[in-house]
């Protein structure tokens, strides 16, 4: 496995209003290195990114589900609202994901009951190289995932229900796929969402129905899902698709029902030291030119 590190970091947060999302937003800026986590077996185990960085930041983003010669990881291939975004990949049969706090037992930092989910959003890009674009491999698009836990102890989750699936192709009206743009999904309660668990049918159920008090089975599973469970990650990627996936992702948000706005994270690269070196000579030579101006007048 190479172990090509694909670490992120929250390092800010950012008063202002998400990319194409549904509610004005506090952002969270979420810095990667710039380069990708890539798997050649079929089995992940644990999330990619074990490294001490990704395990200890209280609201890190992780490359996790990387197989079949997938990858995954914040760079500036495909730039949205800055100079980065998560970018992942795969050939057909390959997998791969990014996650909040991908790195078990850690969660998100503030979990919550899947009753109080108003909604999310995400930005998403699919390009016309890389990816199958006709037949079974149009209408694919990076997913959406709620990742579900029956049980929250003092803020530790336990018993994993699997997630909820949320991907664009599923949704009413939905007609096709622009390439080589940025496209933006909308997840509501009334968005239609599968089981993982749940995988040979793809039952699709709206996600209301997991949030009522009685829940919803998950296909013919001994899973249900109710809206006292609790939401311990969030999720975006592709595969285990039959074809090729190329493209990205950025500007993933929600908001619960206790948030007076939604959280937004964006994702960047870290920029290189010779950039601060710019900001600060650019800072100085700003502060000489105020300082000129005051002795003139």
């Amino acid at each position: 496995m190479n172990r090509t590190r694909a670490l992120s970091v929250v390092v800010g947060l950012l008063a202002g209003t998400a990319t194409a999302a549904p509610l004005a937003a506090q952002t969270q800026i979420v810095y990667g290195p710039g380069t990708t986590h890539t798997n050649a077996g079929t089995s992940t185990g644990q999330p990619a990114a074990t490294d001490v960085p990704c395990v200890t930041s209280g609201a890190s983003w992780c490359a996790t589900n990387v197989i079949g010669n997938g990858r995954a990881g914040i760079t500036t291939d495909f730039a949205r609202s800055g100079n980065g975004s998560i970018f992942l990949t795969a050939p057909g049969g390959g997998k791969a994901d990014f996650q909040s706090n991908g790195a078990r037992p850690l969660f998100m930092d503030t979990p919550f009951q899947l009753r109080d989910f108003v909604g999310a959003s995400y930005d998403w890009y699919k390009s016309s190289v890389g990816s199958v674009t006709t037949g079974s491999g149009a209408p694919l698009a990076p997913a959406f995932r709620l990742g579900m836990y029956s049980t929250n102890t003092n803020g530790t989750l336990s018993g994993f229900l699997g997630s909820l699936v949320f991907e664009p192709y599923y949704q009413p009206g939905f007609t096709s796929i622009a390439l080589d743009t940025w496209n933006t999904s909308v997840v509501g309660t009334t968005s239609r969402v599968w089981c993982s668990r749940d995988p040979g049918s793809q039952t699709l159920y709206a996600l209301a129905n997991f949030q009522s008090v009685g829940g919803q089975q998950c296909g013919q599973t001994a899973t249900t899902i109710t809206g006292n469970a609790w939401v311990g990650f969030l999720n975006v990627g592709i595969g285990t698709w039959g074809d090729a996936y190329t493209g990205a992702v950025d500007n993933v948000s929600y908001r619960t029902a206790g948030m007076q706005q939604a959280v937004n994270f964006n994702f960047e690269v870290v920029p290189e030291p010779s950039t601060y070196v710019l900001m600060g000579t650019g800072l100085l030579a700003l502060g000489g030119v105020a300082a000129r101006r005051r002795r003139t007048s």
